[in-house]
C-alpha cells in the first residue's frame, strides 16, 4: 500500500472513530455531564490555565440552533447558572456547576443565523468563584 493510501486510510478510520464515539455517547467523557444530541464529532481541546486553576476540555460540533441547544442544556443541567453574552460577532452562552469545578460553553457562529459553533465542556483544577465562571463568556476575565 502506497503512503498516500496509507494516510487516507487511517483519515477515514479516525473520522468514523470520533463519529462513532461522539454519537454514541450521552455524556461527555470528561465531565460525565448529558451531552446534546447529534454531536457527532469531537476532540479534546488543548489545557490552559483561567484564573489560577488548571482546565481540561472536550469540543463537540452538533449540528443546530444555539437557542434550542442552550434550552436542552437548561433542562438537562438542573441548578446550574446559565450567562450569556454576544462578542467578537458570536453568541457565547455558558452553563456553570454552582460548585464552580465544571462548565459547558454554547458559542455559536459569527452572524445572525443563530446556528451553534461548538458545544464545549471544561473542568476545573479548583473551584472557580461565580465572578470568575460568570466571565466564561465576556470579553474581560475576572479571577476575583
Amino acid at each position: 500500500m502506497k503512503f498516500s493510501h496509507r494516510f487516507a486510510a487511517m483519515g477515514v478510520f479516525a473520522f468514523g472513530l470520533c463519529t462513532a464515539i461522539g454519537s454514541a455517547s450521552t455524556t461527555d467523557k470528561l465531565t460525565g455531564l448529558p451531552l446534546y444530541p447529534a454531536s457527532p464529532f469531537t476532540m479534546d481541546l488543548p489545557a490552559y490555565s483561567y484564573c489560577g486553576a488548571g482546565t481540561k476540555g472536550t469540543m463537540y460540533q452538533p449540528d443546530g440552533k444555539v437557542a434550542t441547544i442552550d434550552r436542552w442544556y437548561a433542562a438537562h443541567l438542573p441548578g446550574f447558572h446559565f450567562y450569556h453574552a454576544f462578542r467578537v460577532d458570536r453568541t457565547q452562552d455558558s452553563f456553570a456547576k454552582p460548585d464552580g469545578t465544571e462548565a459547558v460553553n454554547v458559542t455559536g457562529v459569527p452572524g445572525s443565523s443563530g446556528d451553534v459553533y461548538a458545544v464545549s465542556y471544561t473542568r476545573f483544577s479548583r473551584p472557580l468563584t461565580p465572578v470568575a465562571m460568570a466571565s466564561i463568556v465576556q470579553a474581560t476575565v475576572k479571577c476575583r
